[in-house]
């Protein structure tokens, strides 16, 4: 709901910002027109108050203003020749008439947008499970769904009716508009492609919810919480495993466990990645997040769980740590019932760790009971409260699935295609030119990560040959405090770096492969894993300092180790060579080198550098960054940034 109410304000700014002005005829128009406008700046009001019937109420009256106005001066379906009776003789007819045909469409369009959003209001508690720990069946009346459905129908209308607006305004030329309405018109014209879109992901969306939510079927997920504060590639150790069973968009049922239940009924022995032998030989379902790419890990680990006698899943969804920190920002404190423990963003992970650990019952065993009474607690207080803030709410979701730490993969193709088209899969991207993603995977390594910074520098130097011979330099810095139980302990990490596929490396060094000699070997009764063993049957190792150069996910890596106590700064460096040229003339006058930097989800306090060099013959004659500043300097570019969430930028040269 948070994010069709931003939608929802977003698009009442949008008619509120142009109308006053943008229909400023004379006589009838006026007067029509400011009526109109009035009814809009109320409407957002309601939308605001969540008042639903007044907001569609005014809407309604808004449109048929509009088309009062409209009508005044001769139906615009039937010509607009009548206009010139009370417009400027200098005035396009056709300019005026569209735009106030497209303010009678944003209206009707708001209308069915608050519509959309009306349902919301008197939907089921679909929490109810978290608040009991209780299996529930869905009471009589209209499912969460079914309210989802009405939804996604009116969004329809209102995405018809911004359609209509866009044609609308794409036939207005702001030069022949009055000029006190130009600049307001113009904004319009501006900001419609962006509401339009707005909603248009909104449609989207609902389509998905739809399934994912259990509208036609019963759905079960499998959810793994990740614990960033030991990193592995997707996120961070798979601590807890979540089954949830969604069915009309009620949770009926979330059963929270630790891994290691399910991972001592598997009785299907196979080999452990290479790297995760430092700790373990066999391959169990919470090591198989292994792999940059969410889709591999994600299937790896259900079919892990499905061999250990876990149900059979429709998809799974990762949620890292920082999610529940997140929330405890939103919620303030919680206390834990049950426990003598009370939880807030500065103490979720020391206090999770110490009850998890430390404090749990022994005789019980059951060391993650801890974590599957807060999680329902948080969410609990964070979205039943009276004081629950639905926008920072929002913000949270939208935030954590930009920055991956919210990903999903599902069994069904088209559902996992819908994902993709969303951004939400955590896969790997196809991108022609280059590429990297540098990823960190604790094996040993106690939970040190939310003490490491890392800085990564990354230069591409195009050769006059246009060949690209890229150097990257990762220094990794170890800020615990040597004395805390935590933090103080050694960081053990396998570092990948991700490159573009087919990749030559020429050079490596700064990497500690002792750790290689420590590698256990894989069980005598075991099989290889067919994912793993895919990957590591492409090995080639560069043999002065062991590292391991692989083929995985369309992406050529380059694998090592690094050791870290408190304290304690290292840097590695590598140097290969880019599978494809940049040279201008060869395929056309210019050519493009294009930069896209993958960030591992979870990783924290990450800084990049990145530059690219070319010749003194070359010339930059373009440029594109996502966000921030490409500086120029003589004959390169460089970009600064805080690997937060993916980025790129391309430099075209002639």
């Amino acid at each position: 709901m948070g994010v069709w109410t931003v939608g929802a304000l977003a698009l009442v700014m949008a008619i509120a910002g142009f109308s006053q002005t943008a229909i400023d005829t004379k006589n009838t128009v006026l007067a029509d027109g400011n009526v109109a406008v009035s009814y809009v700046a109320e409407a957002a009001e309601s939308l605001q108050e969540q008042d639903f019937d007044q907001a569609t109420y005014k809407f309604n009256a808004a449109a048929e203003r509009f088309i009062a106005a409209d009508q005044a001066v001769g139906s615009l379906s039937r010509g607009v020749d009548s206009l010139l009776a009370v417009l400027p003789v200098q005035t396009s007819v056709t300019s005026q008439a569209q735009l106030l045909e497209a303010g009678g469409n944003l209206a009707i369009a708001g209308k069915y947008l608050s519509r959309a959003l009306e349902p919301f209001q008197s939907a089921p508690d679909v929490l109810e499970p978290l608040k009991t720990g209780v299996e529930t069946e869905r009471e009589e009346g209209v499912a969460f769904t079914e309210s989802v459905a009405i939804a996604a129908q009116n969004l329809r209308f209102a995405q018809a009716k911004l359609a209509e607006a866009s044609t609308n305004m794409e036939r207005v030329d702001i030069e022949d508009l009055p000029e006190d309405i130009q600049e307001d018109a113009r904004v319009l014209k501006e900001t419609l492609p962006a509401v339009t879109a707005l909603v248009d992901t909104a449609v989207t969306q609902a389509d998905f919810l739809l399934t994912f939510l259990g509208h036609d079927q019963r759905r079960s997920y499998l959810v793994m919480f990740q614990n960033d504060h030991e990193l592995r590639p997707t996120g961070g150790f798979i601590g807890t495993i979540g089954l949830l069973t969604i069915d009309e968009g009620r949770i009926q049922q979330i059963l929270v466990e630790g891994p290691y239940r399910y991972d001592g009924q598997l009785t299907d022995v196979r080999t452990a990645p290479e790297p995760m032998r430092l700790i373990e030989a066999r391959a169990y379902a919470r090591d198989m997040n292994w792999f940059l790419d969410f889709p591999t890990s994600a299937e790896q680990v259900a079919r892990y769980l499905d061999k250990s006698g876990a149900p059979t899943v429709d998809g799974v969804i990762a949620l890292n740590a920082s999610i529940m920190e997140g929330l405890l920002e939103i919620t303030g404190p919680v206390q834990i019932e049950g426990y003598d423990t009370t939880v807030s963003s500065d103490t979720f992970y020391k206090e999770t760790q110490r009850e998890v650990e430390i404090d749990y019952d022994k005789e019980k065993n059951r060391p993650k009971e801890f974590v599957g009474d807060m999680i329902p607690a948080i969410l609990n207080t964070a979205f039943t409260s009276e004081k629950t803030d639905w926008p920072a709410l929002a913000d949270l979701m939208a935030s954590s699935l930009k920055e991956k730490d919210v990903m999903v993969w599902f069994h069904d193709a088209e559902l996992q295609r819908v994902v993709e088209e969303l951004g939400y899969d955590g896969g790997i991207p196809e991108t022609r030119r280059d590429y990297l993603a540098v990823v960190a995977a604790n094996v040993g390594g106690g939970k040190t990560d939310g003490a490491i910074e890392t800085h990564v520098t990354h230069d591409a130097e195009i050769q006059q040959d246009g060949s690209v011979i890229d150097t990257v330099t990762i220094t990794r810095t170890h800020t615990g405090d040597p004395k805390d139980f935590w933090e103080g302990v050694k960081n053990v990490s396998y570092l990948r770096t991700y490159v573009p596929f087919g990749s030559e490396l020429l050079d490596a060094e700064g990497f500690d492969p002792e750790f290689w000699n420590a590698i256990y070997p894989p069980n005598h009764d075991s099989k290889p894993d067919e994912v793993i063993e895919s990957i590591e049957s492409t090995t080639l190792i560069h043999e002065p300092t062991k590292t391991r150069v692989q083929q995985e996910t369309g992406r050529t890596t380059f694998g090592n180790w690094m050791g870290l106590e408190a304290g304690q700064s290292k840097t590695v460096t590598l140097r290969y060579r880019l599978p494809f040229t940049v040279q201008p003339g060869v395929d056309g006058p210019t050519d493009t080198y294009g930069m896209y930097f993958q960030r591992q989800p979870a990783a924290r306090n990450v800084s990049v550098e990145s530059r690219v060099r070319y010749p003194t013959a070359r010339t930059a004659i373009w440029q594109y960054v996502t966000d921030g500043e490409l500086v120029g300097f003589e004959h390169s570019r460089t970009y600064t940034f805080d690997w937060e969430t993916d980025k790129t930028y391309m430099i075209v040269l002639q």
